[in-house]
């Protein structure tokens, strides 16, 4: 039985909202921080941002020293998982490319054919790197072993949905839900339903069904009071569609519902709300793989 992540998923699709409140941590695009309980629970990478002993010259030498090694050892998981580790950080620093990480990656998925976080970060690399359709094949491998995934959803669901295809994710995403209502009745609360369900906003958003997305977002907070994804999406639809007011109550009720590690991300909200700045203006959201680097 798949052993459901409870991180916080962040995916660019401008104007969609729920895609943004998977997990209750931020999983960013390559480069981003993975929690500590990942850490402990995989030999996951750690990729902090690099400090000041973390030179250009400093991380270059490290990286020709995980090659010398992997040329006499090319299947050593620690060293690529070094490697892997020197290379997103040389991505910060703006020397390397996300497709330098890419054959680490391969390695460590097929190494690890049971830990699924490898190939959600390989899937992301090659959408950075302009593969989208390596990246679909990738996320529907881990989506055949592990159906109710939510990250490989969200990566999925993104990419059909930027490829105007909102009919294919509104079909799978039924089947999921399908499928995670069976394995709830056999082990509650195993697969996260309420966010499956949430990106079906998404997909009423790209089919410009507005009202169906809120109609979604108001069932989810009532079948789960307790839960703010669904209070914060629908405030973001509010907001996209000027309605400030009532978005800023939505925002402070969410704020008031979410652990303490998101309260800032949905303070930014309740900031930009009052400023009245544009919709777009959306601290959740992550920079599109074609126009940004991680």
């Amino acid at each position: 039985m798949q052993k459901q992540s409870r991180r916080w998923g962040t995916i660019a699709v401008l104007g969609f909202s729920s895609l943004v409140f998977i997990g209750l941590s931020i999983f960013p695009l390559i480069g981003g921080i993975l929690n500590q309980q990942q850490q402990k629970q995989t030999t996951a990478i750690s990729t902090a941002k690099p400090g000041a002993a973390d030179s250009v010259e400093t991380l270059q030498k490290e990286e020709e020293g995980y090659q010398l090694v992997l040329k006499r050892d090319p299947d050593n998981p620690t060293v690529l998982q070094g490697l892997l580790e020197t290379r997103l950080k040389l991505i910060q620093q703006g020397v390397r490319q996300p497709k330098d990480v890419i054959e680490p990656l391969e390695k460590l998925t097929k190494l690890n054919p049971g830990q699924p976080l490898y190939s959600i970060l390989l899937g992301q690399a090659q959408e950075q790197s302009g593969n989208g359709a390596a990246a679909v094949q990738t996320y529907r491998a881990v989506l055949d072993q592990q159906p109710t995934n939510t990250e490989a959803l969200q990566r999925y669901v993104t990419l059909l949905l930027q490829q105007n295809q909102a009919a294919a994710a509104f079909d799978f995403l039924q089947k999921s839900i399908a499928t995670a209502k069976q394995i709830n009745q056999q082990q509650p609360n195993s697969a996260d339903l309420p966010a499956i369900e949430l990106l079906l906003g998404d997909v009423y958003l790209a089919q410009q069904k507005s009202e169906a997305a809120i109609a979604l977002y108001d069932r989810l907070q009532k079948e789960s009071p307790n839960d703010f994804r669904p209070v914060v999406a629908k405030g973001i639809v509010l907001k996209n569609q000027g309605n400030n007011a009532e978005a800023l109550t939505l925002f402070k009720s969410a704020q008031a519902l979410a652990p303490a590690q998101v309260k800032d991300k949905i303070e930014q909200l309740i900031v930009s709300t009052q400023s009245g700045a544009t919709p777009s203006a959306n601290p959740f959201s992550s920079p599109s793989p074609q126009n940004s680097a991680p």
